[in-house]
């Protein structure tokens, strides 16, 4: 209100003030010819005007502000509301739910025994035996005994009834722990392995007439202990290490020794998505045939980067290895690479892999292989220079997969396995060539074709089966065949398991164009090589069961090399223990 009045006084200020400036400026422009007298003198004083009288007023200048009022009349305004006197009708029951709390969950009943004993036809003892102790993961132990082997005989294309006897033992024992506090694990184990076998193939009636060599026999053993220490971290910041190392033994009944010595670290880190890592090895390999030592050292390292993503995966790595032995040395360059992409979420996934190792042909994997080879003769390393391999791999349903697969490989001295030739004195000064009993091996530089398609089915863990088809192609420098390697192959399986109280296993391989080489160095082409097999297991009670195994259930004469058949049918009855 006092702001208002204000105004008014301002008003009416410059209106008076505008009113009097116009009266001075219109008297300062009187008309000359008129006169008025003075107020003070009498006399009249004369105005001339110069021109007409033209009366203007000025434009007022706006005050340009808005008044603010304050207003002194505050209202406040007043609510009134109600409770309602009506309890909330709950139409379902609602239960306090316990807080979650950590207790000691009740430890399962272990069954740290097991064992497998049964007995078949051509005198074939069957023994597996399994106890391992303690809960703990600073300390776990395990022992663990495996034998089988048939003392049978055999009729032959020209000697009946042939004695054709067979061996495989395998003892070991293993120590293992976890150091929580220190982030480390660790494992010690030692092992004794025996091998006994027959050199019972022959060829014609002049190859082997004296009794004696027919009686001769391959009796191998090979021992050593093994450990490894390797670091547990949880964080995959931290740099993970891996350091192990073995010393193995090897002796036969031909006066042949082999030593063993290695050792290898291997680690690698996290860096932002990326692993980097390598893997650094140091073996010693000292051979000796009777008096004669063969010494070989192969040194490598491998460095290897790899790269992941939400769907794809890249490997990159190299691996120089060097190789030296009693005649050579060689430095090999391997490289490893691995390249995939999954398409559709693990139904199709597109992958490329190449890769090359060194494997190192020590007595007794040789005669793992092939325990007719002759153990006189010195065997020599594989070096598979290059290996590409190109695929897919995925699956049509849930339960319905696939993996087909080309590959191509350049390898130095592939081995084959071939007769030995010997020859006897037909009469005086007349000679018969003609196979002899221990085999031998030959070299040659391989470029090798292998192509694999697989189905496989799983039905969770009631019903799984599946096929493998293979293809194999050689394209050789020396030799005329490939020999003892098949052309293809296949093998189609099934397994059925009932509650756990039926098992059913199924299995059947087929594998032809198998080349041998007869004594004149002509190729002989084996027959096709099937093979059936059926293993049951009923469960009677918990810890008992029975079991009996079928293996060439079709009655097949087929051969693992020229001139080494196998029985015709090999069928095993047993229980199994488990306490």
């Amino acid at each position: 209100m006092r702001e208002s009045a204000s105004m008014n006084a301002v008003q009416k200020f410059l209106c008076v003030s505008a009113f009097t400036l116009l009266g001075t400026t219109a008297m300062a422009q009187v008309d000359t010819t008129q006169s008025y007298p003075t107020l003070n003198t009498g006399q009249t004083k004369v105005v001339e005007v110069s021109r007409v009288f033209d009366p203007w007023i000025s434009d007022a200048g706006k005050v340009n502000f808005l008044p603010q009022l304050d207003d002194t009349v505050i209202a406040t305004p007043k609510f009134e509301y109600h409770l309602l006197a009506r309890p909330l009708v709950r139409l379902l029951p609602l239960r306090p739910i316990p807080p979650a709390k950590m207790g000691k969950e009740r430890v399962g009943k272990l069954s740290p025994f097991y064992a497998k004993l049964g007995f078949g036809n051509n005198t074939s003892p069957l023994a597996e035996l399994y106890y391992s102790g303690g809960r703990s993961e600073m300390l776990t132990y395990s022992v663990s005994a495996k034998h089988i082997s048939s003392w049978g005989k055999l009729d032959l294309d020209e000697v009946k009834n042939v004695s054709v006897p067979f061996s495989s033992t395998d003892v070991a024992a293993h120590l293992r722990g976890t150091h929580r506090r220190n982030k480390f694990s660790y494992h010690i184990g030692a092992f004794y392995r025996h091998g006994y076998s027959s050199f019972y193939g022959a060829g014609d009636s002049l190859t082997r007439p004296v009794d004696s060599l027919w009686n001769e026999t391959l009796s191998r053993h090979k021992g050593g202990f093994e450990f490894d220490l390797g670091s547990t971290h949880l964080d995959s910041s931290h740099f993970q290490y891996r350091v192990s190392g073995a010393l193995e033994g090897y002796t036969d009944n031909y006066d042949n020794g082999e030593f063993h010595a290695r050792a290898a670290l291997e680690g690698y880190k996290d860096f932002e998505g990326q692993r980097y890592g390598g893997k650094f090895q140091v073996g010693h390999y000292g051979l000796s045939l009777g008096e004669t030592r063969y010494p070989n050292t192969v040194v490598s390292f491998a460095p290897w980067l790899k790269l992941y993503g939400e769907r794809w995966r890249v490997i990159a790595g190299v691996n120089l290895l060097y190789d030296a032995n009693d005649v050579q040395s060689d430095l090999h360059i391997y490289p490893k690479g691995h390249v995939s992409y999954d398409i559709v979420r693990q139904y199709f996934i597109p992958y490329f892999e190449l890769d090359g190792r060194l494997e190192t042909a020590d007595r007794w994997s040789v005669t793992q292989e092939n325990p007719y080879l002759d153990p006189r003769v010195k065997v020599w390393n594989t070096s598979r220079n290059m290996e590409m391999c190109f695929g897919v791999k995925g699956r049509f349903t849930s339960r319905f997969g696939f993996n087909f697969y080309g590959e191509y490989a350049l390898v130095d001295s592939m081995r084959f396995s071939v007769n030995g030739i010997g020859r006897r004195e037909v009469s005086l000064g007349h000679y018969q060539s003609g196979l002899i009993a221990p085999m031998r091996s030959v070299y040659d530089r391989v470029a090798e074709t292998h192509l694999r398609g697989e189905l496989y089915y799983a039905l969770s863990t009631r019903f799984s089966a599946g096929v493998h088809a293979d293809y194999w192609s050689y394209t050789l420098i020396r030799q005329a065949e490939p020999w003892h390697k098949p052309a293809w192959g296949g093998t189609l399986y099934a397994n059925y398991n009932l509650r756990d109280k039926i098992y059913a296993g199924i299995d059947f391989t087929v594998f032809g164009g198998r080349k041998a080489s007869s004594a004149t160095g002509e190729a002989i082409e084996l027959p096709i090589d099937y093979d059936l097999n059926l293993q049951l297991r009923y469960r009677l009670s918990k810890g008992f069961s029975l079991f009996t195994d079928f293996r060439n259930l079709l009655f097949q004469r087929s051969y693992s090399y020229n001139l080494y058949p196998r029985h015709r049918l090999q069928a095993y009855l047993g229980i199994i223990l488990e306490f």
